[in-house]
Formats: structure tokens, sequence, C-alpha cells
């Protein structure tokens, strides 16, 4: 027990810079364990282990140097990273041929890492912090010095290419952790049921796996043999899984396992065993600390043994039913980072579909191995994606954001409570501690907050415009963006609504049919539910709720040009007057300031992404704004916002903000009346 305590300090002061939510996490256990024991100098142990955490949490090695020798430690298509002299370095180039374990010289230049992140999506630059990656390496030239014999990132491309897309990108999560493919309708279902993030990230299917080889081997050989059997199984998988963590810790505690029982003749617990795999992870690589493969992978058993005890004297399907829910609840808090939501099916087809991707794990290893199952392969998945498509249309999910540090510790803390409590049968303490965390769930996942509030979102979705005003339940939206490599409607639009415990659009609003306009719609129409569509300017004035649309611009049949069609719209909420102006050029601000004496304007939504076609100087004289939005993509090729439009605006006093810069912009107040 004494090592678990250590373990779970290192992994504590670990966490500090990055995961302040894990320490969070795990601190009311640390506290209930060292306190309970009130043992001196483990206290002290424990202690000193935190601030070694914390001192190498802020450590970064960084060296300016001409030439980066080093060894290649992982590849992606377009970019690999090279541990060089302690220093980890994200080195950008695509199609390129290095493997794992090639020894490279680089002639280059260190830069900070920046990536361009958009609303709810993928935060590639904190994605390689926690990996502790903190600088890019331009190339001038490189050369190898050592090739290694092992291609596996090659043959795995060339593997997948056999089967098709929706085959090959199952294969690809399952054994080689490849990113989810957009583009894939299986994945998609896979990702909406919850499915790929408790597999993958768990390894749980590895478990699983060596049941079958016990199952196998156990009637002919003794268990000291055939455990070195599952060794000796597993270990060329992590070849071909390029050392996944999953697999490798699973050996890891295998072995150790092995030692303890024929060499130590077990003088230590399990506890223990668990605890001294988790030490070696952090030695070789202390940067584990702040990837959820890690902390799911030791929080899950560590939580379960203290568990079983609990659950031991129920009924087999009691157990059952109990540890699903207890699984369940400590992913809470990762399923809401992952999906923003709570799909409440999703631990039942979990456990119903689990055998499907052990068999499609296998199916996987075998064709790797050239086994002529591919065709197959390919049936039993396009089946298996029917399947999940009929149990995605059977699953109420309740919408809410991610456990903020004091909401997880408050979590996390009833979660133990419980568990305690429930150990030493009081009863009565388990009746307040379950009632006051009923109250609180009822408050953090029922949208209370949006009932007495209004709020108007200018969305970063890159080089495009999208604006989410809401009213209490009452939800409009203008534009989606779009983007032709990726899908912003499922993978931003629709996150961000589910952080916003929005469940359906009153209306959508298109100002004109630009792709960076209206290139979502359709994705946003089919994965969420929008009551009513609209880009014809002859239904306004539009009201919903106590929100009144105007459009400014009324001779937009007279025009051809697609940015001269372009809504012009404005509204009045949270005491400001708001004014978007889609891509309308100059030609119809003037048109717009012949017609009308006066427009209100606080906040303008500057047109056409900031591009001098838009926002004359006239213009922003006329309207008088405070603030100016523009939204458009980081170093976008277009050159947007025009450094001529950032002077008139300037002049003017006006406040700029950017989406490229500042990401969504928000403006929000609560309202009683």
């Amino acid at each position: 027990m004494s090592l678990l305590f250590l373990f779970l300090s290192f992994f504590i002061g670990l966490s500090f810079r990055y995961n302040i939510l894990f320490l969070s996490l795990l601190t009311p256990i640390f506290l209930f364990f060292i306190f309970r024991k009130k043992n001196k100098w483990l206290f002290i142990a424990c202690i000193a282990l935190i601030i070694l955490g914390v001192g190498l949490s802020f450590i970064h090695l960084s060296f300016q140097r001409e030439t980066y020798k080093g060894i290649v430690i992982e590849v992606k298509d377009n970019y690999f990273i090279l541990s060089s002299y302690g220093e980890r370095l994200y080195v950008s180039k695509y199609n390129h041929p290095y493997e794992v374990g090639d020894i490279v010289s680089i002639e280059g230049q260190k830069y900070d890492l920046y990536f361009n992140y958009i609303e709810s999506g993928f935060d590639f630059a904190s994605y390689l912090k926690r990996k502790g990656i903190q600088n890019g390496l331009y190339i001038n030239s490189i050369s190898i010095i050592f090739s290694s014999p092992l291609k596996i990132h090659a043959f795995q491309k060339s593997f997948l290419s056999f089967f098709n897309p929706e085959t090959s990108s199952l294969i690809g999560s399952l054994l080689f952790s490849y990113g989810k493919d957009n583009d894939s309708l299986l994945m998609e279902y896979a990702s909406s049921l919850h499915l790929m993030r408790y597999v993958s990230s768990s390894g749980i299917y590895y478990y699983f796996f060596l049941k079958i080889i016990d199952y196998l081997f156990s009637y002919k050989f003794k268990e000291k043999t055939v455990s070195l059997i599952k060794i000796f199984v597993l270990t060329p998988l992590l070849f071909i899984t390029s050392f996944k963590f999953a697999l490798l810790k699973i050996i890891l505690i295998l072995v150790l396992n092995w030692i303890n029982k024929h060499v130590l003749k077990e003088k230590i617990s399990y506890l223990s065993v668990i605890s001294i795999s988790g030490f070696i992870f952090l030695i070789i690589n202390y940067h584990l600390a702040y990837q959820d493969s890690f902390i799911l992978g030791y929080l899950i058993p560590i939580s379960m043994y203290f568990f079983n005890p609990i659950i031991s004297s129920l009924k087999r399907w009691k157990k059952k039913v109990s540890t699903i829910i207890f699984i369940s609840l400590l992913m809470l808090p990762f399923t809401l980072s992952y999906y923003h939501e709570i799909a409440f099916l999703s631990p039942i087809y979990q456990i119903l579909l689990f055998p499907f991707f052990l068999v499609f794990m296998v199916l996987g290893a075998l064709c790797f191995i050239k086994a002529p199952l591919y065709s197959f392969t390919n049936t039993v998945v396009g089946t298996f994606q029917n399947v999940l498509g009929v149990l995605d249309k059977i699953n109420p999910k309740v919408y809410a954001p991610t456990f903020n540090p004091v909401f997880l510790l408050i979590f996390y803390s009833l979660l133990f409570v419980i568990i305690y409590y429930q150990s030493i049968r009081f009863r009565p303490m388990i009746k307040y501690t379950l009632s006051l965390a009923i109250v609180l769930g009822g408050i953090y996942f029922v949208p209370l907050t949006n009932l007495v509030s209004e709020k108007v979102s200018f969305i970063n979705v890159g080089q495009g415009d999208c604006c989410l005003i809401r009213s209490r339940s009452k939800t409009i939206m203008v534009d989606t963006g779009g983007n032709i490599k990726s899908d912003i409607a499922f993978n931003n639009l629709i996150p961000y609504l589910k952080k916003e415990r929005i469940y359906n659009i009153d209306l959508l609003i298109t100002t004109h049919d630009d792709y960076d306009h209206a290139g979502a719609k359709d994705s946003l129409m089919k994965h969420f539910y929008v009551k009513n569509y609209i880009d014809d300017y002859t239904k306004f004035p539009i009201i919903i709720g106590n929100i009144n649309l105007v459009n400014y611009n009324n001779h937009i049949s007279e025009y051809s040009e697609e940015n001269d069609q372009s809504l012009v719209i404005g509204f009045h909420l949270l005491n400001k007057d708001f004014l978007i102006m889609g891509d309308a050029p100059i030609k119809i601000e003037k048109q717009i300031m012949n017609e009308y004496e006066s427009i209100p304007c606080d906040i303008l939504k500057v047109g056409h992404h900031g591009s001098k076609t838009s926002t004359s100087e006239e213009w922003v004289k006329y309207l008088s704004p405070k603030e100016a939005i523009i939204s458009c993509g980081y170093n976008n090729s277009y050159g947007h916002p025009h450094s001529q439009v950032i002077h008139i605006l300037q002049e003017q006093n006006v406040r700029i903000r950017r989406t490229d810069l500042s990401g969504t912009i928000t403006y929000f107040n609560y309202i009683f009346m």
C-alpha cells in the first residue's frame, strides 16, 4: 500500500503544471489514505515526491544549436518527433520516409510551436506540450546516420490500403492508434456512441485477448508457462502498434507479476506491482502523467481494487451492473472532455459491442501477418457499421461542458466518500452524500443558466463566419463557416453547441452562399436539430422570442455577384446593437447609407473578414461602432484582415477583436425579467 501512496504522490506532483484537474482528482484519495494511516515517514516521503514531481513538471530542456542529432521516437504522415539530448522537437515534413528508431542529423532552427485552433477542435499545440514538446524545428538539411530496419509506419500505411476506407479507419484506430477519420461514417457512429475513446485509450481489449490465451493454453500448461506465453504473444504486437502505451503497460505488468509470483514468491501485493509499473513509466518519461492513456490505465484498475470488496457479496448480475456504473462514473470527466455529453446507453453499448472490437483487432492482426482475410473483414465491418447506425438513433443524451477543476474536485470527492461509507456500511452518510451529488448534478447538467441569460458568440471557425445568438431558450445561428478539409459542423459547431447546453437551433440563416459562410450548413442540419432555415431576404424582419432581426440590404435581387447579395443583419440584444455584414462590399454600404438616415450599431461584425473591398471609412463614420469583430483564419492566404481596414478602424477609435487571435468572441449577460 505504501508504494501506491508514493506513486500517487509522484503523479500528483507531475500533474501540477498541465493537469491541475488531475491534482484535484487524486488529492482527496491521497489525503484520505495518508491521514488514515498516520505514518509520519510515509507522509514525508509523499510530500518529497510531490515536490520532486512539481519541480520536474516545470523543467524544459532547450538548447540552441546549429545541428540537432537524435533519434526519431514518433512518426505520423506529416511530421515526426525527434529526441535530441533530452529535448523533444516537432519536425514538420509531409510524406517523409523516416521511421521510429532512425537516427538523424538535422541542420535547422528551432521555433516556438503555434497551431491554428478552431473552436472545440483538436488543440494540437496543447497535445504536443503534454508530450513534452515545446518547440518545432525548421529543416535546412537532414541526413540519416542510422536507418531502422523496422519500417513499421510504411508497412502500416501499405497494410491499411488493402481495406476499404471504413475498415481502414477502424483497424487503424484499434491497432495503431490512428486518429479518427472525419470522412468515415463508421467512425462517426463510433464517436457518437462514445466507443472508440473507451476502447482505444484504456486498451481493455488486450485483457480479454489474454483471457482467450488463458482459455486455450491453461489445459496443457502450468500458470507459470501460460504467463510466459502471454508475454511472448503480446511482445511482437508492440512493434506492430508502434509501442502503443496501453499494450506496453500490460506487458510490463505481466513481467512484474511473473517475477513477483515465481521469483519473489508473492512478497508484494497487486497494488504494489501496479505502482512499480507506474513508477517505471514516469521515471522513463514523466510526460506520461499528462496523457489520458496513462491516467485511465491506472485510474481504473486502482479504483476497482478498492471497489471490488464492496460489491463482492452482490449477486452476479448486480455486481456487473455496479461495475459498469462505477467505471462510467470514473470516466465521466473524460467523457465530457471528449464528447461534451452523456449518452445514457453508451455504457451498455460498450459492453455489448466489445466482443466485436476484439474480433476486429484479431482480424486486423491476422491480416497484418498476411492472412487472406481482407475481403471478409471488409464485409463484417460493413455489417457492423449498419448496426452502429441503428444504435446511434437509440441513445438519449444530456449535453454539458467539461468539468472545471473545482467541480471535478467536488465530483471525485463525493464519489470516493460514497464508496468509503458504503465499505463501512454507514448508510446515513451515504444517503446525505448521494442527495447532495444528485442536487449538484441537476444544477450542472440542466441548462438553468440558459433560461436566465442572453449571449452572442462570434464562433472561431477559421477562415469563415459564424455567429450564435441566444436569448433564454431561443437560439439563432447566422452563417456556419465551411472548410473543404474538415467538417466544421460535426467537429466544431456541434461540440460548441453541446458545451453551451443547446439542444436545437430555432433558426439558421446564411447571409449568402459562399462556402466559408454556408459550407457547413448541410452537415449541421444532418447532425443537429435545426427547426427552420432561411436565406431569403424577403422574409425579414424576423422575430424569434425577443430577438428582432432586420436585413438592411433590400436590393439583393438586383445583383448577380454573390457578395452583393449578402444579407446585412442587425439586431438588439444585451443592451447593445449588433450589425453582421456578411461579405457585403463597399457598394452595398453606400446603398444602405443612401437609404437609411442612421443605423444603430455598437458591435460591428466587419464585412468580408476584413478585406479592403468592405468597411470604408465613410461606413465606419456613419455607424460609429464601439467594437469591430473580424472573423478570419490565422495566417490565411487572402491576407485578411487588410492593413487598410485595420487603419480605418483604429483612426475611428474602434476596438478591434479578431477570432484568429482571440478565438471565439462572446458577449453575455443575465436577465431576470
